[in-house]
């Protein structure tokens, strides 16, 4: 057996710093745009940091508070635990999601290694390099400039921790205890990661006593994600009720999602390639049924696709049909008013990423002909340096916009109410509330 690419002397180097090229020049961005005030979900942790660091109280519920849809325990306790280090610097909450992204990429090199080492070197060092370029993709710009949003790369990291587990130390009880908590720390990460309890299952379908621990494992989860768990009200009609009566507006928001994976930019390609994701997922589906998901290499990516396409779909019956305030200033620039247009939000991105990794593995397993497999991901390098020039417009706007909120955020005594709403859609003087409670904490920062 061949060994990988990138354990062989010189070409080592040379793959690991092309790959490691979009990490650093991200690092970049981050830097030269982010801008550390919180603002819309940011601020819901105030009232958190005024019980804990003001009034020295701690009350158990703060741990399962519910944000959105979400459970985000551990980001939160990831969070609470910077603050309290840092007196609430936020640029440690914007620099843990790229290093947490790294984790998530790093896991893949690790099985492309494992499930790849029969395909020819330059694939694999194509294949790396296009995952670098996905993973660290500068058009999910709402995520790396927006510290809140960790929890999508803490759920996405944990998922491939449990996979990796699974799959490498398949043998391994041990291995398959920390799979379910790292399971269990996706589902308290954020809310698609319940389904990676789902979408693990084919790696366990062959060992009873396993496959029985992770579905009642799983279920015990599902449960205690739900215990006191509310339903946000986003539309006044009934969201399922919605999503029956206008299941081909739920499979377009799928397809725009999954396509806007690349090409954000354009309603066309993206729904283009959409339908082709969807059409590849249908027939390794099928390959593997058949085969009783016997083929392991294949099985492992099919998992990986199967998380995404599960996330995809969950998140269209909660957001399908709706309304969003495009006024809102740090609302993503594209039109929400046509149908399905949300599904191309650019934090989506993090999740739909892992459907195309997926898929270029598999692409690259099961087709042959190496100058067409390398033909396709040179494609998708090209589409994706596209999507990361085409992004930096949006980073500039968030980035002003922010600057002028944090000005008056750190001045909140003489800002006028107007330039505090540009923080939060609550409106500007509950933003100066939030920023006096701030101030008295010590976690102003003027």
């Amino acid at each position: 057996m061949k060994r990988p690419i990138y354990f062989r002397g010189v070409k080592f180097s040379v793959w690991w710093i092309l790959c490691l090229v979009p990490f650093v020049i991200l690092l970049f961005m981050v830097r030269r745009y982010g801008i550390p005030v919180p603002f819309y979900d940011e601020l819901f942790f105030v009232p958190m940091f005024e019980e804990l660091f003001l009034h020295r109280a701690f009350d158990s519920r703060l741990i399962f508070v519910q944000l959105n849809e979400h459970r985000p325990l551990f980001p939160l306790l990831l969070i609470v635990i910077l603050a309290a280090f840092s007196r609430w610097n936020m640029w440690l909450e914007l620099f843990v999601s790229p290093i947490l992204a790294l984790g998530s990429f790093g896991i893949i090199a690790s099985l492309v290694s494992q499930t790849l080492s029969v395909v020819p070197r330059i694939l694999q060092g194509l294949l790396l390099l296009c995952s670098s370029m996905l993973i660290f993709s500068l058009g999910q710009w709402e995520n790396w400039t927006f510290g809140i949003t960790l929890h999508f790369t803490m759920a996405n990291l944990a998922f491939l921790v449990a996979l990796f587990l699974l799959f490498r130390f398949r043998h391994s009880s041990l291995a398959f205890l920390c799979a379910v908590l790292s399971a269990f720390v996706a589902t308290f990460s954020s809310a698609y990661g319940l389904l990676a309890w789902p979408a693990l299952l084919p790696l366990v379908l062959h060992d009873r006593r396993k496959c029985a621990s992770w579905l009642f494992l799983g279920l015990l989860t599902f449960v205690l994600f739900y215990v006191g768990n509310r339903v946000p009200v986003r539309n006044p009609d009934t969201q399922i009720a919605y999503v029956l009566l206008h299941p081909l507006e739920v499979l377009r928001y799928v397809i725009l999602f999954l396509g806007s994976a690349l090409f954000a930019w354009n309603r066309v390609l993206a729904f283009a390639l959409g339908i082709v994701e969807v059409a590849c997922m249908c027939a390794a589906g099928i390959f593997l049924w058949k085969r009783k998901f016997r083929d392991s290499p294949l099985t492992l990516w099919f998992c990986v696709a199967l998380f995404s396409l599960l996330s995809a779909l969950a998140i269209a019956v909660g957001r399908t049909g709706l309304l969003v305030n495009a006024e809102l200033p740090l609302s993503a620039a594209i039109d929400f008013s046509v149908p399905g247009e949300h599904a191309m939000t650019a934090k989506y991105a993090v999740i739909s990423h892992l459907l195309l990794v997926a898929l270029l593995c598999m692409l690259a397993l099961k087709f042959r002909r190496t100058r067409i497999v390398a033909g396709v991901f040179v494609l998708v390098l090209v589409a994706q340096l596209s999507t990361n020039v085409l992004s930096i417009p949006s980073w500039r706007e968030r980035h002003a916009i922010l600057s002028q909120g944090a000005a008056c955020f750190r001045n909140y005594e003489q800002a006028d109410t107007e330039c505090l709403g540009i923080l939060y859609f609550g409106g500007g003087e509950q933003v100066r509330s939030y920023a006096e409670t701030l101030d008295r904490i010590g976690f102003l920062r003027r």
